[in-house]
């Protein structure tokens, strides 16, 4: 294997004094080696949503230097496709970002020659952050108040418009063929979008001639399980429906399905289920076939881990997120497991780490009895991890229907 060394060097002496110039070089045995031509020390401190770098000066050589930026770490293979936010002369160490959107941000200083060549390449805490910085906007406490839910049909789109009296409270849109009506109409939803209140009515453009009915909550609500729908607040009575006659001129595939229908559903017995029965020459040969087997027993749902979560890499919120599934999650001390993601979720966090967090910690509750909350927190991820969560709100809700509880929707 190739030193990761070698290449530096390269640059390094490519830009070695003539003889008889003044530079500070060092002298490493005979070898005069210049110092690298990158700025070095570089820091960035959050304070609010103000970011502020700094650094050390740079070597004589260096004219300017551009400050970049993105959501993954800065190296010379992706230096290029970071986000340019500014550029400084050579005498300026510091420089100021103001951020606009939550997230996770890597910064980085790359240099430039007199002659104009680029010094591409990155040294972890010399000319590029080690560290991401986070950011996220202060929640607004309470529930924002939904009125005047209004969709239209319009051409081939529905235009679904509303009111708020909490503007920048996140917001959650969803669809569905049945109305909704309680907590448990979420399962079979679908999330159109997870949003910041700005006033903006949102654009679907669902499949045409299908009915649709169309829900907004809160995201408080979810949280706390407080859902509630009042017909022309949150959602609408009437189905919307797009003619059929725009299907041939729509590419958009068909939505997501259920992957397996819901269980039968009687929490009360005050339904009754006719008895399926087979002929009675059937009955006989399945008899005759399971008289000498064993009594089957419910197999338990084994924990679900995610593979990104089983890697020893990881630094900042996602070593703390391995650290609780180590401790607590992986042994299976559920309680333990939900009182530490509870203090974990009580800090913002990315939205990737924030989703597999609420995943763990919906089977955590699964597996203590608490299927509601369980319920809550597989339908806050599913946008994001739709496969997996759509297999655990069917596990949760076959172990209500067994016995016999109810989410609760008021």
């Amino acid at each position: 294997m190739k030193s990761p060394i070698i290449p530096v060097l390269a640059v390094l002496l490519s830009y070695m004094p003539l003889a008889g110039q003044d530079s500070p070089d060092m002298e490493v045995g005979r070898l005069a080696v210049p110092p690298a031509p990158v700025v070095s020390g570089l820091t960035a401190t959050l304070t609010d949503k103000t970011v502020v770098l700094s650094w050390d000066a740079p070597p004589a050589r260096i004219a300017e230097s551009s400050i970049l930026r993105d959501n993954k770490p800065i190296t010379a293979a992706t230096y290029r496709s970071a986000e340019r936010i500014g550029k400084v002369a050579r005498n300026v160490t510091t420089f100021t970002d103001v951020l606009e959107a939550p997230g996770s941000y890597y910064y980085a200083v790359l240099s430039y020659g007199s002659d104009g060549r680029v010094f591409d390449f990155f040294l972890p805490a010399n000319n590029a952050t080690l560290v991401a910085v986070s950011f996220a906007p202060p929640v607004t406490a309470g529930s924002a108040r939904i009125t005047a839910f209004a969709p239209m049909v319009r051409n081939d789109a529905v235009i679904v418009t509303w009111k708020s009296d909490a503007r920048g409270a996140n917001l959650v849109l969803y669809r569905s063929t049945t109305p909704f009506s309680g907590l448990t109409s979420l399962a079979g939803a679908i999330v159109l979008s997870s949003f910041a209140e700005t006033g903006t009515p949102y654009v679907d453009y669902p499949v045409p001639g299908v009915p649709y009915y169309y829900a907004i909550l809160d995201e408080a609500s979810v949280l706390s399980g407080n859902v509630r729908f009042v017909t022309d607040e949150n959602t609408n009575r009437v189905p919307v429906e797009v003619s059929a006659g725009y299907a041939k001129f729509q590419k958009n595939g068909v939505p997501p399905v259920r992957p397996m229908p819901l269980p039968w559903l009687n929490p009360d017995g005050k339904l009754e289920r006719p008895p399926y029965r087979f002929s009675r020459e059937t009955e006989r040969m399945v008899s005759a076939m399971t008289s000498g087997a064993p009594k089957s027993r419910e197999i338990p749902h084994r924990a679900y881990l995610f593979e990104i979560d089983t890697l020893a890499s990881g630094a900042g919120e996602e070593y703390a997120l391995r650290k609780i599934l180590e401790t607590s999650f992986i042994p299976g001390d559920w309680e333990a497991t939900i009182a530490d993601l509870g203090r974990f979720l009580s800090i913002r966090r990315s939205p990737e780490v924030s989703a597999r967090a609420r995943f763990y910690l919906g089977q955590a509750k699964f597996f203590t009895g608490s299927y509601s909350g369980a319920l809550l927190e597989f339908l806050l991820v599913q946008d994001r991890y739709y496969v997996q969560a759509r297999e655990w709100i069917h596990y949760v809700i076959e172990r209500m229907a067994a016995t016999g509880r109810q989410p609760v929707t008021g």
